[in-house]
């Protein structure tokens, strides 16, 4: 009997070894991927979270501009259970821009979510 509960456990441990690490989806709706040097673009970013007891705060949530300039910057709203979203308007600086979104989680690590633009 022994041996068979030891089989169990480590079947079980394998199993969860071999789940896949989902962490947080964050995603972007923008009208424009593209826009004039100078010319503004929002975007509204929505993060699925991957725990419904998420213990990370909305606040912790890293927003990082590459090649461009963050002019505006909404407050994080609650559209559901465990999804949030954020409007925000940039200006590119040069020819591409990255809005770069981040979370850290201790379970499951890092989720990023890049939106990048060109200029026209």
């Amino acid at each position: 009997m022994k041996i068979l509960s030891g089989f169990i456990f480590a079947a079980s441990l394998l199993a969860a070894a071999s789940a896949p690490a989902w962490s947080c989806e964050i995603f972007f709706e923008t009208g424009k991927m593209t826009a004039a040097l100078g010319r503004e673009i929002q975007a509204t970013v929505t993060v699925v979270l991957e725990h419904r007891n998420c213990k990370i705060p909305m606040a912790q949530t890293t927003i990082e501009g590459e090649g461009l300039t963050i002019v505006k910057q909404g407050s994080w709203a609650r559209t559901k259970a465990d999804t949030y979203t954020l409007d925000i308007t940039f200006v590119l600086d040069g020819l591409k821009g990255e809005l770069r979104v981040i979370r850290e989680c201790d379970k499951k690590g890092i989720s990023e979510g890049v939106l990048k633009v060109t200029a026209q």
